[in-house]
């Protein structure tokens, strides 16, 4: 019987993790068989266990274990109703004892904050930007801007063997990709993910060590807390997916990938969902064709998704509607714009793979566009960047249009977001020095008042107080003495209408609607102002 048994759990097949039989009870495969291999295995278990049981005189009791990969629910509903029908077959307990409540805290954070996400984007989605966003939504999801995991790991083991001999250690590095606003109205947890880039395993695991352990200030506060780590296997820029090696140059490797995930969440002690950025496909994945079918392009990108998926970790993705043109040369911007938007593709994978999220990145410009992309039910949600960015309060009543909030948004004006964003300027020149984070902290806000009149004269005033601190370094300006934040409401109020300060994101929000309605926009839903 026994002989029986250890047969059943430990096939012989290419795709088995043991080449000699385990013990009774245990199952052969784990998260990291293919996909493929794991439906085989579990019909093979179900089959050959009832036959044992039926014809044996003392049936034993099998430990079925199906591992949590990308199964619907209809199959898994299957599954269950078949193991169900034979007596005496028994499921076994999590062997890791299920996930912690922290994994599941950060897990719920993630499915009930993703409908509207900021894209990642170097140089724009750094903490002043994330802060901004966070005060006009309550439910975005963060992203940050791509960290180099080499960068994070170096950091990390240098922080494991400094011993405090040569005084505090130098938090710089740690401090400029991973750090937030401090706690309070405004902070970016929970909702908020740190995207890494690398294409070691190592290096990935050291940095999601890294994020999921947080230094603390000196009042004992962790300067960091994620709800998500992300991978990114999207960046088409020669630096990252052409000398790095990262980025979209991943996607031709989808069983990497899938390593590079369990890294990471290893790395977080799994306590860390991991996500992955991805395009629909590369140019190197169609044999250097930049153009290739919507049938071939689908294909391609569901052999991806159903390889990383297959570990049993990832299973939500943010899928870029455009095709990585690696082999021509082409700059980052040519890659946002030349190679054409193929929505039918991401819906078509997110039908295919209802257990999976995907969630449709690329040519999203406004609330209105966000929201008509997510009617259907098919995409989790929407991931926007560079029109969040360059307008950030048309997405002022995000919550409500999106999640269906009815509670007010947090800030009731834009003069309350610049009073409000006004303690984290401050707070942020005080520790870093006027002279280095200024303008940092100022670029966020330039945008604020996008379209309307006089925002020209208001982006000046905020240039002139950037430049400052250089201007009296350099002798060619007077010191002055006074808060960030009292700058900033100075120059808004003297160049702003007082209506424009005042209006409320419901009134800007009745207004769009009603020029969307009557056509004004000519065809396209604008922003909300």
């Amino acid at each position: 019987r026994n002989r029986i048994v250890s047969s059943v759990l430990a096939p012989e097949h290419p795709t088995a993790m043991h080449r000699r039989p385990p013990p009774v009870g245990s199952a052969a495969i784990s998260p990291r068989t293919p996909y493929h291999a794991r439906r085989r295995y579990h019909s093979y278990v179900l089959a050959v266990a009832a036959v044992a049981t039926a014809y044996l005189p003392a049936p034993p009791v099998v430990a079925l274990v199906l591992p949590a990969g990308p199964l619907s629910a209809l199959r898994r509903a299957r599954l269950d109703r078949t193991a169900a029908s034979a007596p005496r077959l028994s499921a076994a307990p999590d062997p890791v004892g299920g996930p912690s409540p922290v994994l599941r805290e950060n897990a719920d954070a993630l499915r009930h904050m993703s409908r509207l996400s900021l894209a990642p984007m170097m140089e724009y989605t750094d903490r002043h930007l994330r802060h901004v966003v966070r005060l006009m939504s309550r439910r975005t999801l963060l992203y940050t801007e791509m960290a180099p995991a080499g960068a994070l790991a170096y950091e990390m083991n240098a922080l494991r063997t400094h011993d405090g001999a040569e005084g505090p250690y130098d938090d710089y590095a740690i401090r400029r990709f991973l750090s937030q606003a401090r706690e309070g109205e405004g902070h970016e947890h929970p909702g908020n993910v740190l995207q890494l880039g690398g294409s070691c395993p190592v290096q990935l695991g050291e940095a999601s060590a890294l994020a999921s352990n947080a230094p603390k200030d000196s009042a004992g506060r962790p300067l960091y807390r994620y709800s998500a780590l992300n991978l990114n296997c999207g960046c088409p820029s020669e630096k990252v997916a052409g000398k790095g090696s990262f980025g979209a140059a991943l996607m031709s490797d989808p069983q990497k990938v899938r390593e590079l995930c369990a890294a990471m969440h290893e790395g977080s002690d799994r306590s860390t969902p991991v996500t992955v950025k991805c395009r629909i496909g590369t140019d190197a994945m169609h044999g250097g064709d930049a153009r290739p079918s919507d049938s071939a392009m689908l294909s391609g990108l569901c052999r991806f998704l159903e390889e990383v998926a297959s570990g049993g970790l990832v299973t939500d993705f943010q899928v870029h509607a455009r095709l990585a043109v690696l082999g021509k040369s082409y700059s980052p911007t040519q890659n946002r714009n030349v190679p054409p938007l193929r929505y039918d593709v991401v819906r078509r994978a997110a039908e295919r793979y209802p257990e999976l999220t995907l969630h449709l990145n690329g040519g999203v410009n406004s609330l209105f566009e966000a929201r008509e992309a997510l009617d259907d039910g098919l995409l989790g949600g929407v991931m926007v960047g560079r029109s969040l960015a360059a307008d950030p309060w048309g997405w002022a009543c995000a919550d409500r249009v999106l999640y269906g909030d009815a509670d007010p948004p947090p800030v009731r004006s834009r003069w309350d977001l610049l009073e409000k964003y006004g303690a984290h300027a401050d707070a942020e020149e005080e520790y870093w020095g006027a002279e280095k984070i200024r303008r940092r902290v100022l670029k966020p806000i330039q945008a604020l008042f996008a379209g309307e009149r006089f925002t020209k004269r208001y982006r000046i005033a905020l240039d002139e107080i950037g430049g400052r601190p250089k201007a009296v370094r350099l002798g060619k300006a007077q010191e002055d003495g006074r808060p960030l934040s009292e700058m900033i409401l100075e120059a808004a109020a003297a160049c702003l209408d007082e209506e424009v300060l005042r209006s409320s994101p419901e009134e800007g929000l009745e207004r769009a609607t009603a020029a969307a309605e009557a056509g004004v926009l000519g065809g396209r839903t604008g922003a909300v102002r």
